[in-house]
């Protein structure tokens, strides 16, 4: 089983909360994956999926790098097209990625 990180879209900006008017700032990244794992599919091979809206404090804290926006991309830019590991937990009604590291050779 083999899971490679292969990219990631970052998602900046604000939005206004529609009961408080407050101005709400937000920096998610969705995070792209092919893998070789899933077994509900009929593709054989490689499958491609997202994680998508990972909070960058959240991604900090998993890469152990500063909460900012350049720090969190630089250490997934490093990611780039490495073998990854990745564990899920349920979030809401579906298991999400709450935790992933590069796998070790």
């Amino acid at each position: 089983m083999k899971t490679l990180f292969i990219g990631y879209t970052r998602k900046v900006g604000s939005f206004t909360n529609e009961k408080t008017g407050e101005l709400v700032e937000y920096s998610n990244r969705d995070l792209r994956f092919i893998t070789d794992a899933n077994p509900n599919t009929d593709v054989r091979g490689f499958s491609q999926f997202v994680e998508p809206k990972m909070k960058l404090a959240q991604l900090a804290q998993i890469l152990k790098v500063p909460e900012t926006d350049e720090a969190v991309d630089k250490a997934l830019t490093a990611l780039l097209n490495r073998e990854v590991i990745l564990n899920y937990a349920p979030v809401g009604d579906k298991l999400s990625v709450v935790w992933f590291a590069l796998r070790k050779q």
